[in-house]
C-alpha cells in the first residue's frame, strides 16, 4: 500500500491526476453499486485515506466488482480499511496514466532507485533490499542520490502525516505511531492510545499482510525491515502484535539520541566528523583516564579495534554502517559512510 501511495504522489506530480478528483473519471461511472451522486463524492484522496465511505458488511472486503461496493456513508464520514477501494487506486493509476501499474512502477521507481518487484494481486512481491531501499527513499523524503522522485513536499507530507479527522493513525496508506488514539482493520472502534506503545512516537510504518514490515525513524536516520512469515499464525490485514515485540527487543540495542552524551559538553567523549569516511578524531573528557583503551564495535558489539592513548582512529577499513566508539563508559555512535 505504501508504494502505491509513493506511486500515486508521482502520477499527481506528472499532471496525470489530481487526488481530488472523482475517482468516477478514472474508473468510470458506475464502479460502484452507489447512487450516481454518492458515487461522484469518492475522490482518490478517500481511497487513499480509507475513507471511502464503502459497506465493510460485504462477504469479501478484497472484491472490485460494482456489486460488492456498496454505499454506507458519505465520502470522507467514516474510516474502515477496506481494501477493495485500495486495489482500485492502482487501476486508477493505470487509467490515468496509460501504462499497466507495473509498467508505471518500474519506469518510475524500479529504474531509478533499483526497487525490482512484481505486483500480484495488488502485493508487490519482492526482497528485503528492496524494500530497505524504498524505506530509504522515504527517510530522505522522495530524494534518491542526486535525484527527487517525489518533488511535490505537500503530497509527501500528506501522505506521511494524519489523513482525516477519523483515524489519527493513518496517513495516505502509511501507518503513523505517537497517536493519541487510533483505529485497525475489522473494527470501527477508536482506541485511546499510540499505535505501537515502545516504538518512537514519530515512527512512520508500512505494515503489511503477514506481518511485512518497514519502519522508518527520521531523527535516528533509520530504517527496519522485516519480513517473513505471519509472526501471529494467522492472516490478518495488519497484524500489529508484532511490532511491540519487535520494538521491545530493538530498544535493548538502539543507542537513542537521549542516552548519547552530547558533542558539547565537556565530560563527553567527544568524536568527529560524524558521518565518517576515513579518519575519526578524539577529544577525551577533561576527567577522563586517556590510558583506558578504546574499542570500536559494530551495531552487535563485536569488538573490531582496540587503540591505546590515540586521538585519530582509521576507520577507511571498515565497511559503510553503524559504529560505537566507547572508552571506559563513554559511548559515542558513528555512522560510517
Amino acid at each position: 500500500k505504501t508504494l502505491t501511495s509513493f506511486m500515486v504522489g508521482q502520477a499527481q506530480e506528472k499532471n496525470l491526476l489530481n487526488i481530488e478528483d472523482s475517482s468516477s473519471k478514472y474508473l468510470g461511472k458506475g464502479f460502484t453499486s452507489c447512487t450516481p451522486e454518492k458515487e461522484g463524492l469518492i475522490k482518490i484522496r478517500h481511497q487513499l485515506s480509507m475513507t471511502t465511505g464503502l459497506d465493510e458488511k460485504v462477504p469479501d472486503l478484497d472484491c472490485v466488482d460494482p456489486a460488492c461496493l456498496k454505499f454506507a456513508a458519505n465520502a470522507g464520514t467514516k474510516w474502515y480499511y477496506h481494501n477493495a477501494p485500495y486495489k482500485l487506486v492502482q487501476k486508477v493509476v493505470a487509467n490515468a496514466s496509460g501504462l499497466t501499474f507495473q509498467q508505471f512502477t518500474n519506469l518510475n521507481l524500479s529504474a531509478k532507485t533499483g526497487i525490482y518487484g512484481l505486483w500480484v494481486n495488488d502485493l508487490f512481491v519482492s526482497k528485503p533490499r528492496n524494500m530497505a531501499r524504498f524505506g530509504l527513499l522515504i527517510l530522505n523524503k522522495g530524494v534518491w542520490g542526486s535525484d527527487t522522485l517525489l518533488k511535490d513536499k505537500n503530497y509527501f507530507n500528506a501522505m506521511t502525516t494524519t489523513s482525516q479527522n477519523l483515524n489519527q493513525a493513518y496517513g495516505y496508506l502509511w501507518w503513523l505511531n505517537g497517536k493519541s488514539t487510533f483505529m485497525l482493520p475489522g473494527t470501527t472502534l477508536v482506541i485511546n492510545g499510540s499505535l505501537v506503545p515502545p516504538a518512537p512516537a514519530e515512527m512512520i510504518a508500512a505494515l503489511g499482510k503477514n506481518d511485512q514490515k518497514i519502519y522508518v525513524i527520521p531523527s535516528q536516520n533509520l530504517v527496519v525491515i522485516r519480513m517473513g512469515e505471519d509472526g501471529n499464525g494467522n492472516s490478518n490485514d495488519v497484524p500489529i502484535q508484532l511490532d511491540s515485540m519487535i520494538w521491545n527487543r530493538l530498544n535493548k540495542v538502539i543507542c537513542k539520541n537521549t542516552a548519547l552524551f552530547q558533542m558539547a559538553s565537556e565530560n563527553a567523549l567527544q568524536v568527529y566528523p560524524n558521518p565518517v569516511s576515513n579518519e575519526l578524531h578524539i577529544i577525551y573528557p577533561s576527567n577522563m583516564d586517556k590510558d583506558l583503551p578504546i574499542t570500536v564495535c559494530n551495531y552487535t558489539g563485536r569488538v573490531l579495534g582496540t587503540y591505546t592513548q590515540q586521538e585519530t582512529i582509521p576507520m577507511a577499513q571498515l565497511a559503510p554502517g553503524i559504529y560505537f566508539v566507547q572508552c571506559g563508559t563513554f559511548k559515542s555512535k558513528i555512522i560510517k559512510e
